[in-house]
């Protein structure tokens, strides 16, 4: 059984997926996440992948911007780990 481990600094826990790009920061309380702070943003991914597998250029500045959002969102905490995950396009 896995469990979390308490640790007094929060996580950061990021998921780029298909439709929208989400970061969540949590602290562990009693061995679950209790989020402190949540940013989404709807990128919809899936419809500017081509048949090659690449990004239509015009959504890069978006989704640039969305990472930006994020990354001064994690600047405020002192956090113990960030984990990405992320849809299959990347």
């Amino acid at each position: 059984k896995n469990q979390l481990i308490n640790n007094p600094k929060p996580y950061a826990i990021l998921d780029l997926g298909s439709n929208s790009f989400h970061c969540w920061i949590a602290e562990v309380h009693q061995n679950t996440l209790k989020t402190i702070a949540h940013q989404r943003q709807a990128i919809r991914l899936r419809d500017v992948i081509d048949e090659n597998g690449q990004l239509d250029a015009t959504k890069k500045p978006q989704i640039i911007s969305c990472l930006t959002s994020f990354s001064d969102m994690l600047s405020h905490y002192e956090l113990a780990a960030v984990r990405v995950v992320g849809t299959q396009p990347f």
